[in-house]
């Protein structure tokens, strides 16, 4: 539970030298225990969280102090407090996306070294973009363009390739159509002149995986082209409601090749996407999203 606690809400902008506070991780276990099992008894909580009684009992009556968690007056049983679901209330959708994305991809970039991000597509902004919610750039030990990109190209990106692939033809054709009317994106437009749109986003459903356009090189959403350096392979965040974004991994060009970054990292980036979406599922954030 301690080292669940720690991947989950890793501290990942401080230094190893900022020590935890023990009490508040144990706090943290409990309340954890008491979402996960509903209601418990001290017995319950001393079997799940590994705690000891005395340890629980002085717990349990500081969260009960302050307001975080009740004693049923039927059944004696903890419970967390209704009033928790304050803190978190004014998160959208995309916030609690992102909240459980990061410690997945914090793991990927552990295990792959380069970074990687996820993103939705801006339906509710103008819809000709993908917004990136969360990334490790500012994480990886290599040398990779760190700027920040909360919009990213829809029609030549990995990311936006991976995400349209997936939807339905009415909603394709939908998203398609706006692009073209109103779209004054340089790439989007690029890629429209291209021509090959459809043939792109069929090579990436036979694939799984998407990589950026052959002529798309970075640059900022809405600005002129500029080569970033980087390539970037993507898959989807698929649930049973549709897809409801993507997950990137990017690369510096002169360090790998493509073919040897899919045959190294796209195995874990696909095994992050998919747990990603699997507790996105699991926590109804996934149907909010999907398309």
């Amino acid at each position: 539970m301690k080292q669940m606690l720690r991947t989950t809400l890793s501290g990942r902008a401080l230094p190893e030298s900022v020590k935890t506070i023990r009490a508040v991780e144990r706090s943290f276990q409990v309340l954890h225990a008491l979402q996960k099992f509903k209601d418990a008894s001290v017995a319950e909580l001393e079997l799940n969280t590994g705690l000891s009684r005395p340890t629980l009992l002085r717990i349990l009556k500081t969260l009960m102090e302050v307001g975080a968690v009740r004693r049923g007056l039927k059944d004696r049983r903890f419970r967390n407090r209704v009033f928790l679901d304050d803190f978190t209330e004014q998160l959208t959708p995309r916030d609690r996306l992102a909240d459980i994305a990061a410690p997945f991809l914090e793991q990927l970039c552990a295990a792959v070294k380069w970074p990687s991000m996820i993103g939705v597509h801006g339906d509710h902004d103008g819809g000709d973009f993908m917004l990136a919610l969360e990334s490790t750039a500012a994480m990886t030990p290599f040398y990779v363009s760190r700027l920040t990109k909360r919009r990213v190209n829809l029609l030549m990106s990995a990311q936006g390739a991976a995400f349209l692939a997936q939807l339905e033809k009415a909603q394709l054709a939908l998203i398609l159509d706006h692009v073209r009317r109103y779209s004054h994106d340089y790439h989007n437009l690029l890629a429209i002149a291209a021509g090959d749109l459809e043939s792109r986003l069929d090579q990436v459903r036979e694939s799984g995986y998407a990589l950026r356009h052959p002529r798309y090189l970075g640059g900022a959403y809405g600005g002129a082209a500029c080569d970033d350096g980087m390539n970037s392979m993507a898959v989807p965040l698929i649930a049973e409601g549709g897809v409801f974004g993507a997950a990137t991994l990017s690369w510096n060009r002169k360090a790998i090749t493509a073919k040897q970054a899919i045959k190294n990292y796209l195995p874990q980036l696909q095994q992050a996407a998919k747990a990603i979406a699997a507790e996105a599922e699991l926590r109804g954030v996934a149907d909010r999203l999907s398309r």
